[in-house]
């Protein structure tokens, strides 16, 4: 049956400590999974036998869910300390107007 976990969406639960040591783009992917999960149950078409397994297993698959909530509370958190550093592109795109403007 973990074969078919494999292709439910769903995301691990990870501790606030392992959080804290994960490079801020793996922190970017997570609040990405995290944000693309299911709202509720009822929004997936998996059968009992599937929701039994995610339930088991302790995975997150549902944004109704305590355990979504406590892990999007941390991740934001932890995004908070994080320095925020603008895309390349953008700063390339600013430094070559303003160097257009000084001519």
């Amino acid at each position: 049956m973990t074969a078919g976990l494999r292709s439910l969406r769903t995301v691990p639960p990870v501790a606030v400590e392992e959080l804290r040591h994960m490079p801020t783009r793996a922190l970017l992917k997570r609040l990405e999974d995290l944000r693309g999960l299911h709202e509720t149950c009822g929004d997936t078409d998996w059968d009992e036998e599937e929701h039994d397994a995610v339930k088991a297993s302790g995975l997150i698959a549902y944004k109704d869910t305590e355990i979504w909530k406590q892990a999007y509370g941390e991740l934001k958190t932890e995004l908070q300390t994080r320095e925020h550093v603008d895309r390349g592109g953008r700063q390339a795109r600013r430094r070559a107007q303003q160097e257009k403007q000084r001519r």
